[in-house]
């Protein structure tokens, strides 16, 4: 049986408030897709648990309406707050989790980048001076890094129509039924495949596959396998550029968490009004948030004081129905969202790695310019390629220096710089007694 969105509220049929029978999102499809970065694998076993977690909330839920009496709504509408407070602290906690990779993968970015004193040492020359580099080519990917991907201003559109499907035209057409209505009619799979395919900036719609699929294309020209790019002096200068420029990732990956954060903190605060006066079946628990076109308190073109006025159980109970769906959706998209931008910061991490080859590969031909130009003949077609393989490049990882170790090097230093200046008055010394 596929399970509906509707709920009655005499029976209390929980199992029909669930409109998904697909996962979340496809683990299995995600992980079988060749990429082994640290950031998209580290998110993968972070979401694991969470969505088991919003999972064990949502049959919490539906066990505690199983066992209400029939007809006590009071019941079941303390069953959805406590709902809403699980599934609020689960979200957040995603999200947390979102800005902690953001912040980690931007101090490994800039500490992987000011280790390699090699390229630093070389700026002006490589972004500015870099000649006698005749044309070469390496093995790699076209990373193609977009600010805008993931779009997730796909997130606050979602924000902006939470509750438009509740209305037509004024708060009078908004009735237990008409609720009902706008809750059957939510259909989370397409909406899913909508959201994948704006996230990756694409149109028309995307399936769970396809969007695996594209997290590692998107990055990469659309190509999953290797191709031979040619390097030259100006490629050289723009992966230069492109090195020293890392503030520009940086700034954009915190933008685009800026904007999540927001759209998520407007869409919850929404979910927790209502939960907030749930139990006081006020109408002004609802109607403050009401779309932008409609007028809050307007019944009729006419101003109405609504904090008096209140809501039958059956309409809160339908309204706590829609929320449900809704907050389904959204910690879905969470999931999809978080794994989208930790696929770009694997992407743009391995882009760096491969950058480094190139411009260590620059540097050879920089410093040795003899071997590879003749200032008659130009650039040498004899060589081989100047591309350094991986085996080859040099080490320049970080040390822990040792406090005994540092300390035996002074010691050292110093008794050599005494041992010196005995020797030196030592001379002296015969010196003058030779004179005598």
């Amino acid at each position: 049986m596929k399970p509906t969105n509707s709920l009655l509220v005499g029976s209390f049929d929980a199992i029909k408030m669930d409109a998904v029978d697909a996962p979340l999102i496809n683990i299995d499809a995600l992980s079988n897709i060749g990429m082994s970065e640290s950031y998209f694998l580290s998110a993968i076993h972070f979401l694991k648990p969470q969505t088991k977690s919003y999972t064990e909330s949502k049959i919490a839920l539906y066990k505690a309406i199983s066992e209400s009496t029939e007809g006590d709504t009071t019941a079941i509408l303390e069953s959805f707050s406590d709902y809403y407070v699980q599934a609020d602290a689960i979200i957040k906690k995603s999200l947390e989790f979102l800005k902690g990779k953001i912040d980690a993968f931007i101090e490994f970015m800039e500490h992987y980048i000011e280790e390699n004193e090699s390229i630093k040492d070389h700026k002006k020359d490589l972004t500015d001076n870099i000649k006698y580099y005749q044309d070469d080519s390496l093995e790699g990917y076209n990373y193609t890094i977009d600010d805008n991907i993931p779009d997730v201003s796909a997130v606050d559109a979602f924000n902006a129509s939470l509750f438009d499907s509740l209305f037509r035209s004024q708060i009078t057409d908004l009735s237990a039924e008409s609720i009902s209505q706008a809750v059957t009619a939510i259909d989370i799979e397409q909406d899913l495949r909508v959201f994948r395919a704006k996230l990756l900036g694409q149109d028309g719609v995307m399936a769970d596959a396809e969007f695996a699929r594209m997290l590692y294309l998107i990055f990469r020209d659309n190509t999953s396998n290797m191709i031979e790019l040619d390097i030259d002096a100006k490629k050289v200068r723009d992966i230069a550029s492109r090195w020293f420029g890392f503030n520009e990732y940086k700034t954009a990956l915190n933008r685009q968490y800026k904007s999540i954060d927001s759209s998520y903190d407007r869409i919850l605060k929404k979910i927790s009004k209502i939960c907030k006066d749930n139990n006081g079946l006020t109408v002004q628990a609802f109607t403050d948030l009401m779309p932008g076109d409609i007028k809050v308190n307007s019944i009729n073109g006419k101003d109405v004081d609504t904090s008096g006025m209140m809501m039958s159980a059956d309409m809160m109970v339908q309204l706590d129905i829609y929320c449900k769906a809704k907050l389904d959706i959204i910690e879905k998209y969470t999931n999809l969202v978080i794994i989208a931008l930790s696929a770009k910061m694997d992407a743009i991490k391995s882009m760096y790695e491969q950058d480094r080859k190139v411009l260590f590969s620059a540097i050879e031909v920089l410093d040795h310019p003899d071997l590879y130009y003749d200032p008659i003949n130009g650039a040498k077609s004899d060589r081989t390629s100047t591309v350094i393989k991986d085996e080859d490049l040099p080490k320049e990882e970080p040390k822990e220096k040792d406090p005994l170790e540092e300390n035996m090097r002074k010691n050292a230093k110093n008794i050599k710089s005494l041992m010196e200046g005995i020797e030196s008055l030592r001379k002296k010394i015969y010196k003058k007694e030779d004179a005598e």
